[in-house]
């Protein structure tokens, strides 16, 4: 049976159970935070970023009875948390300083995204037969397949429209009020400039930007705008459930998408009590979308009703964690050992 070989620079031969992180080099706090415990727990673990493995990366196909990790054994028992891989721009970056058409530019940025594709799923295979919180292949998904699902387990959702028609976007506008759109793969993508970071968020959409557009255009995601009292976001490990309220609607500048955040007047944050009809709808959906970890929206709107906006499956958890003194990160952590320990 072929059996492939990696070789990563820094591993070493283990006689015991370990602990596999996936994550990334840059700005992952909350990787951070879960090793913290981990090392406070003197467990026993490997963090692999995702930059540095494809930096660093060897493979040898051949026939041989065991699987290995360079030198290092994988074992069943092993437990593995998928928590990011790739840094936004590493594949551009790679070519930053040469002179390309802007036609070459992109041809080549998709190329080789399509080929860290491939090697990075050729990579998690090996840990496979692990025991995983949050495997990558469950998280192929986009918000119009979690919109479908969450009506499948009876949650509310906005009345959405997907269209490329300005026609039926106008009739959608008469029948909404008010609608917002956004992108509809998880994770936001954003435009890296010289001095200033632009991510593509929620955003209304008004009559104005309607009568700009042209009678036909690409594809896109829009929904009713729901008029909110504040908006929740529940992080989930395993079947537990983290509620927080958010108070955005307080404030213009958050008041479409929390995200816009203000950093100098923030949102108040407290902890929730979820109704226990709409946790057990929440659990079903996670259930059903085969999900370990993850951050839920859900507005509640200004009459009563709970309405579902989708799942994040890497979502951050330390905005949740230390408003709430949830210490999601502790959790997360001895979620980990215990997985390792069975």
């Amino acid at each position: 049976m072929p059996v492939i070989f990696l070789k990563i620079t820094g591993f070493y031969i283990k006689n015991y159970n370990m602990i596999y992180i996936y994550s990334q080099s840059e700005a992952e706090i909350s990787t951070e935070d879960v090793i913290d415990w981990l090392n406070y727990f003197n467990a026993p673990y490997i963090r692999l970023n995702g930059n540095d493995v494809i930096s660093d990366y060897s493979e040898v196909i051949q026939s041989v009875d065991n699987n290995y990790y360079g030198t290092q054994k994988i074992s069943t028992t092993d437990a593995v948390w998928f928590r990011r891989w790739i840094n936004t721009g590493t594949v551009n970056n790679k070519f930053k300083n040469q002179i390309l058409s802007n036609r070459n530019f992109y041809e080549i940025s998709r190329h080789l995204s399509g080929e860290i594709n491939v090697y990075s799923k050729l990579f998690w295979k090996k840990f496979k037969d692990c025991k995983w919180l949050t495997y990558p292949y469950e998280l192929e998904f986009s918000k119009i397949d979690v919109l479908y699902k969450a009506l499948e387990c009876n949650l509310n959702i906005p009345e959405t429209l997907i269209t490329s028609s300005k026609l039926e976007l106008i009739k959608f506008m008469e029948s909404s009020k008010k609608i917002i759109t956004k992108v509809v793969t998880n994770g936001p993508p954003s435009l890296d400039l010289e001095k200033s970071l632009i991510a593509f968020q929620t955003a209304e959409i008004t009559k104005k930007d309607i009568e700009s557009m042209t009678d036909s255009f690409f594809p896109s995601f829009f929904q009713k705008l729901i008029e909110k009292q504040y908006e929740l976001r529940i992080f989930f490990v395993g079947k537990k459930l983290y509620p927080m309220a958010i108070f955005s609607q307080n404030d213009e500048q958050t008041k479409i998408d929390f995200r816009n955040y203000n950093h100098s007047k923030p949102n108040r944050k407290i902890p929730y009590k979820l109704p226990l009809n709409l946790e057990k709808k929440i659990l079903k959906l996670i259930n059903t979308m085969n999900l370990t970890t993850g951050s839920v929206d859900i507005i509640k709107s200004i009459n009563n009703e709970y309405i579902f906006l989708e799942i994040n499956p890497v979502g951050q958890f330390g905005m949740t964690s230390h408003p709430c003194n949830y210490f999601i990160e502790k959790e997360i952590a001895e979620t980990l050992i215990k997985m390792n320990t069975k």
